[in-house]
């Protein structure tokens, strides 16, 4: 089995480890208060959908479709996902904007009254 094989096998199975991360991570039961909850979303949605598009690219080495094992598919893949990852860093750029809203509406709620569950 030739080298790009192993690393394809290992790519893939540390996007499907980041993918279960990041669903822990987006599954917070505070998540009315964590302010990174959208960029965790997205990093999950990420990895889950590359993991399984890695896992079809295994297939298709080891069944040897021609057309589908090709090696034009690889650039192209992480082509995509560095324009995806360039999409979810901007939501980086969101973040102090999103904490100083949510402190606002701490410091608004603060002073209004709670009603007893």
């Amino acid at each position: 089995m030739p080298v790009y094989h192993y690393i394809l096998i290992g790519f893939t199975v540390l996007l499907f480890v980041l993918s279960s991360m990041f669903y822990i991570k987006k599954q917070n039961p505070k998540k009315k208060k964590n302010v990174n909850l959208p960029l965790w979303r997205h990093l999950y949605y990420f990895s889950l959908t590359n993991g399984i598009l890695g896992l079809l690219f295994i297939f298709f080495n080891y069944q040897m479709v021609p057309f589908f094992s090709s090696r034009f598919w690889y650039p192209l893949w992480m082509l995509v996902m560095l324009v995806w990852l360039y999409f979810i860093s901007r939501l980086l750029k969101t973040v102090p904007e999103r904490i100083r809203e949510k402190e606002k509406v701490e410091q608004y709620t603060k002073y209004l009254p709670h009603k007893n569950k």
